[in-house]
C-alpha cells in the first residue's frame, strides 16, 4: 500500500514521502497515529502544495538574510564611570527590535547578553537551516 508520510519516521522515510509498506502497518499504525496518509490524488497534490510553499519560504527567507545583512541595530544603555555596561542587551531586547523592524519567523541565536560597548554580529538563524547576521552597535547614553 502506499502512503504519504506526515512525519519524519526512523527507518521507514521523511516526511512527505511517498513509500510503499504492508496494508497491516499503514491501517493500523501509520494512519491511526496521523503519522501517514493513502496517497491518492488529493494527498500528492497537497504535497506538491506544500513543496511549493517550502520552496517559496526558502526564497522569502534568503531575502531576509540578505536584507538582515545591510541592516543594523543600535542600542543605547546605561554605562559606568569606566565604561562598564549596567544593563546588558539580551535576546528578546534584539528580538524586539527586529520585530519593530518588521522582521518575522527568526530566532535570535545568542549565547549571552552583550556586555560590552561597540559593534557586534549576531546570527539570527530562519526555518530551514537559514542563517543571517545583523549588526549591533551599543553604545553609552
Amino acid at each position: 500500500m502506499k502512503v504519504l508520510l506526515l512525519k519524519d519516521i526512523k527507518n521507514v522515510g521523511k516526511r512527505l514521502d511517498v513509500i510503499d509498506v504492508k496494508s497491516g502497518h499503514a491501517r493500523n499504525y501509520l494512519i491511526p497515529n496521523n503519522l501517514a496518509v493513502m496517497a491518492n490524488k488529493a494527498s500528492l497534490a497537497r504535497k506538491a502544495s506544500i513543496e511549493k510553499d517550502q520552496v517559496l519560504n526558502l526564497d522569502r527567507h534568503k531575502q531576509l538574510v540578505e536584507q538582515l545583512a545591510k541592516d543594523s541595530l543600535e542600542f543605547s544603555v546605561k554605562t559606568g564611570d569606566k565604561g562598564e555596561v549596567f544593563e546588558p542587551v539580551s535576546k528578546d531586547g534584539i528580538k524586539k527590535a527586529l520585530i519593530t523592524k518588521g522582521y518575522q519567523g527568526f530566532s535570535v541565536e545568542l549565547s549571552q547578553s552583550l556586555k560590552e560597548l561597540g559593534d557586534h554580529q549576531v546570527e539570527i538563524g530562519f526555518p530551514q537551516g537559514i542563517k543571517g547576521q545583523v549588526k549591533v552597535t551599543i553604545k553609552a547614553q
